[in-house]
């Protein structure tokens, strides 16, 4: 299906700009562009224009990839009229289960700079209507879940709002899949930070001549990336990735992830991933040290990189000539349909639910895009918030033992800053 994109692109546009930046020294024939989304939403995101970026071989799919992204940030703040304001109990139908959400600790909620409180099944807040993906019937979501530039409420603070879960596509099933795949890798970020997981390394099967080349060129660079496979019990091809500069003190630890239907394709993204973070470190900028204040996207990963900091990714780094190799994991068919059905399987087999709410706007409509949200409560949030972990989430033990890790208790769990951005 041929969609014109560039209708979305003008000053007063969902995406007010598209700029294409000059390639990485050494990789040439990776194209990066950036797109800028509309900033009509007045007071979301301190009235920022939220950034799309593109990276990819192919020049076109750069564009792409940053227009579709930059749409997403928009829709992700887009305006709260259809929202319904209830009790859970009050609502025409089925609601997800505010029992079941990821909790901060008693300590969590203890602390006085912690900004979350417990989800209160009795509280009116913002509701949206979105479907099981189990079951095919409509459900209730809260509004803060589904659409992370809304403003939350006081009873509205038991989410880290971020932008896991959203995807924009033509088509409709790669932009559930796309969604359902990065929940999946932000739980696999998740939990290998919290849980220090010591994750086998990533086997050459999984080293596609892309891949080669992104890790050759970090290489003539001084940049030590170490893949791993980081495949949680879903089972859902993920890659983790590590990048040390010890010639770099303000980025001498950066991490990467992706997911996708092989684990080249996930080791590709990772790197790619890694790219896109590295650049955003020197701009003058020092590092936000007082954990209370950390706010921006970029305020963990800054923390995180120093080279002081070093000691904290030794459980990635120790022992790593003998650490197993694994390019143990199932692909995902090629087919996006036939992706999903084994997606949902591989949850519903651990216990999970997955939900999908439609955040279309009308102008992504009018050029034959489709912008979902999809939230699986069950598995773990990668919040930025170093205060607000949800480290009361069992997913933090399940997922662990299913991988046959034994459960730890919370004052062994990582203290540091989630250092992915």
């Amino acid at each position: 299906m041929s969609v014109d994109l560039g209708a979305l692109v003008s000053p007063l546009g969902v995406v007010s700009g598209l700029r294409p930046l000059l390639p990485d020294r050494g990789l040439d024939g990776l194209s990066h562009v950036v797109a800028s989304s509309g900033d009509s939403h007045i007071g979301h995101h301190d009235n920022n224009p939220q950034v799309g970026t593109g990276r990819s071989f192919d020049a076109a799919l750069a564009d792409t990839i940053a227009i579709a992204e930059a749409a997403e940030r928009y829709v992700g703040s887009y305006p709260e009229a259809e929202t319904v304001r209830a009790r859970a109990a009050d609502l025409p139908g089925p609601a997800i289960d505010l029992t079941m959400l990821p909790r901060c600790s008693e300590a969590e909620y203890a602390h006085p700079d912690c900004r979350a409180v417990p989800p209160d099944p009795d509280a009116e807040i913002r509701w949206l209507r979105g479907t099981d993906l189990m079951t095919g019937d409509p459900i209730w979501v809260p509004a803060v879940m589904a659409c992370y530039g809304l403003h939350p409420e006081p009873a509205e603070r038991f989410v880290h709002q971020i932008s896991t879960g959203h995807a924009v596509h033509v088509e409709p099933a790669r932009a559930l899949l796309g969604g359902l795949l990065e929940v999946v890798e932000r739980d696999a970020i998740a939990v290998t930070w919290l849980r220090r997981l010591r994750l086998p390394l990533l086997g050459p099967a999984s080293i596609s001549p892309a891949v080669r080349e992104l890790l050759d060129h970090g290489r003539r660079r001084f940049l030590n990336n170490v893949l791993f496979n980081a495949t949680t019990d879903v089972g859902v091809p993920t890659v983790y990735a590590l990048q040390q500069a010890p010639h770099d003190p303000e980025a001498a630890n950066v991490i990467g992830a992706g997911t996708g239907r092989t684990l080249a394709e996930a080791a590709q993204k990772a790197l790619i991933e890694i790219l896109n973070i590295r650049q955003l470190f020197h701009h003058g900028e020092a590092p936000v040290t007082d954990y209370a204040k950390f706010g921006g996207v970029m305020d963990g990963a800054r923390y995180m990189a120093v080279a002081e900091r070093a000691e904290a990714f030794a459980f990635l780094t120790e022992d790593l000539d003998r650490r197993p190799v694994s390019d143990r994991c199932l692909e995902l068919p090629d087919d996006p349909r036939q992706a999903i059905v084994l997606v949902l399987e591989r949850l519903r087999r651990i216990g999970a639910q997955a939900v999908c709410v439609d955040r279309t706007s009308a102008e992504l409509r009018r050029v034959g895009l489709v912008a979902l949200t999809v939230l699986v409560p069950q598995l773990q949030p990668m919040s930025l918030a170093p205060l607000v972990q949800f480290r009361a989430h069992p997913r933090l033990i399940e997922a662990p033992a299913a991988m046959g890790v034994p459960a730890s208790p919370e004052q062994e769990q990582n203290p540091w800053p989630q250092p992915f951005a």
